[in-house]
């Protein structure tokens, strides 16, 4: 099975708050197959992040003028104090073109597969 392979839009100063461990999976997920990494250069489905903060989980994105295609974690109240926006993952999808349903089923199906083979 191939990964899938999207294009992501970065969003300046914009951070996805993923309220539960589902909506983190799904955005590492969605990360990943758009190419992007961990600001340390990790693949973003290389380990789990998400029990640092719970409910005020943020994901930045575009922080970084020469990394626009990185992103790193912080509870909301920092990226608020950054003058950062805080949008939800729905949103966050919904302003990228290649993010459809049917795209997130392709995903998650490649992921799922990828799990049961390890």
């Amino acid at each position: 099975m191939i990964k899938p392979k999207i294009k992501l839009n970065p969003l300046e100063k914009t951070a996805v708050n993923v309220p539960t461990p589902e909506s983190y999976v799904q955005l590492m997920r969605v990360f990943e197959s758009g190419d992007w990494k961990w600001r340390g250069g990790n693949k973003p489905t290389a380990y789990g992040n998400y029990g640092f903060y719970s409910e005020d989980f943020c994901i930045g994105m575009g922080i970084d003028e020469d990394d626009k295609d990185e992103i790193g974690h912080a509870p909301e109240y920092y990226w608020l104090k950054q003058n950062v926006k805080v949008i939800s993952s729905e949103k966050f999808y919904e302003q990228q073109k290649d993010v459809t349903p049917e795209k997130l089923k392709e995903i998650n199906a490649y992921f799922d597969w990828k799990e049961k083979q390890t």
